[in-house]
């Protein structure tokens, strides 16, 4: 039996729609911090840095910084900062978008607690096709328009500033002095892709990028790290009410 020729010409024609469908894209946050001080005033400026993926092919993005009163980053929170992201670094699948930036408190922002959110293509410019991984919000708060807190910077102890450790994978204990009147405590970890392998390691990243935060209420953080890698993290106290204070120092170490 002859096969029907209307069958060829639906087969012939779902090849060509396959091969002409517009390739999906995907942009993805993965964090925002605040560099500096987390106590503020309405009106005062802040430097933000962020860092969000792109498929491999995408060499620039949009991406908007918002002050949010809630962990939910959305479009009805408050915008503070509009900027384009160069892709610094790609591998086969994605591109690595470090981005920082001075942002300002609005003048007539209320007084308050705010998380600090990202969303990559906020206006659908770059064709952002996955809207599940566009946001990304900051692991504390900053506060507006209190008080700054009187706590004492912590002081890191161990490892000790710019250590070399030759085992990897292993672990390392992060280790600082307890702050008077500290609840919890915030530690910023980052890494750093383009350190030089050689000499002053510790002092030649042309871009650190902040590779996660935590949240804890002892004087130590266990973590895992893994591949032979730059590392840098800092530490503040937190008060009761949330207000954080300075941060330490930061300190090195690699592995490698």
């Amino acid at each position: 039996m002859r096969p029907s020729p209307w069958i060829a010409i639906i087969a012939v024609g779902a090849a060509c729609s396959e091969a002409t469908a517009p390739q999906a894209i995907d942009i993805a946050a993965h964090n925002v911090v605040i560099d500096g001080t987390t106590a503020l005033m309405a009106g005062d400026s802040l430097v933000v840095r962020t860092l969000s993926y792109a498929q491999s092919d995408v060499a620039r993005w949009p991406v908007r910084i918002y002050l949010s009163s809630n962990p939910e980053i959305s479009t009805q929170d408050t915008p503070i900062r509009d900027a384009v992201v160069e892709a610094s670094a790609r591998t086969p699948n994605w591109s690595r978008g470090p981005l920082e930036v001075r942002a300002r408190i609005p003048p007539g922002m209320p007084t308050g607690q705010y998380y600090l959110g990202l969303m990559v293509d906020p206006d659908g410019v770059a064709g952002d096709t996955n809207a599940e991984n566009n946001t990304a919000r900051s692991t504390f708060r900053i506060t507006v328009g209190v008080v700054p807190s009187s706590l004492a910077a912590p002081q890191p102890s161990l490892p000790a500033d710019q250590s070399e450790l030759a085992v990897a994978p292993a672990a390392v204990t992060l280790r600082w002095s307890a702050v008077a009147q500290a609840a919890r405590y915030h530690v910023e970890l980052a890494n750093c892709p383009t350190a030089p392998a050689t000499g002053a390691w510790w002092a030649g990243c042309a871009a650190w990028e902040t590779w996660a935060e935590f949240s804890l209420g002892a004087d130590s953080l266990p973590r895992p790290f893994f591949g032979p890698m730059v590392w840098r993290w800092r530490v503040r106290g937190v008060d009761s009410s949330g207000v954080a204070g300075p941060a330490s120092a930061w300190r090195t170490f690699r592995y490698y």
